[in-house]
């Protein structure tokens, strides 16, 4: 009876950390790319979902090749986004970024039905949609839901 006491605790923990990897993910922010949002070395907790419901100026973690990163949705499907002189403009319409830092160089992109454009809030010290081109959907993994956009 005691033995079997001694493997049933390990056996849940084993049950409950598989679970939780299946509905949550670690993140790591890396580098100066999303200042003054989130910092390096930041860890954070997301929840693994179907991504369907994605906004502009979420924070959301992107999967390319065999590693994470954490960028803001600035294009969604469909959309037009442009940089004039560090002003965004989506679809012709002005929009206020008042989350980034560093100097955005001009820019003209039209999304596919299934692309989204993320850029690091710290736009001089950032890999993203201008070097990686336009994230999938099935490429983006979680929304940050404690850091949605307005």
């Amino acid at each position: 009876m005691k033995k079997i006491k001694y493997l049933i605790l390990p056996l849940i923990t084993i049950i409950v950390m598989l679970i939780l990897n299946l509905f949550l993910m670690v993140y790591n922010v890396s580098g100066d790319s999303m200042n003054p949002t989130l910092l390096n070395g930041k860890l954070g907790i997301a929840v693994r979902n179907g991504v369907t419901d994605i906004k502009r100026f979420d924070i959301v973690v992107v999967k390319i090749d065999d590693k994470y990163i954490v960028k803001r949705v600035i294009g969604l499907p469909n959309d037009t986004v442009k940089y004039v002189n560090q002003q965004l403009i989506v679809n012709g319409e002005r929009i206020n970024e008042w989350y980034t830092e560093g100097k955005t160089e001009d820019m003209n992109i039209t999304l596919g039905t299934d692309e989204y454009f993320c850029l690091g809030d710290n736009r001089e010290h950032s890999k993203d949609s201008r070097v990686y081109g336009a994230f999938t959907n099935k490429q983006i993994k979680s929304v940050l839901t404690s850091m949605r956009g307005k």
